[in-house]
């Protein structure tokens, strides 16, 4: 009898722990989101952020992996410039979404 009850404790503890893991995992896929910035060069850049983290420092990332001066990059999410105070949760982003990265040029009209 005695080894039933132990048996019976340690499936329950298995039982525990896997809910736990799952718990665990859930827990922490929602808080981290992988994203895409696509360049105007056809480019893809995939960046695992969190929810909370501003963008500043992801577009810094970005202009250095690219070799693009930040002062004249441009991020764009549906439609909406996306500003570097700016956060995933700010924006209602979702794992899987997509910005759009562009080289802002100025001047250029001929004479």
């Amino acid at each position: 009898m005695a080894e039933e009850a132990q048996d019976t404790n340690q499936s329950l503890n298995i039982k525990v722990i896997k809910i736990f893991l799952i718990l665990l995992f859930s827990i922490k896929k929602s808080i981290c989101m992988l994203l895409q910035i696509l360049g105007q060069d056809g480019r893809v850049v995939q960046i695992r952020i969190k929810q909370s983290t501003p963008f500043k420092k992801i577009f810094a990332a970005y202009c250095e992996r690219t070799r693009l001066a930040p002062e004249s990059a441009r991020f764009i999410f549906e439609g909406i410039r996306v500003r570097d105070s700016d956060t995933p949760s700010i924006l209602e982003m979702e794992d899987g979404d997509s910005i759009e990265a562009y080289h802002e040029q100025t001047g250029g009209a001929l004479q």
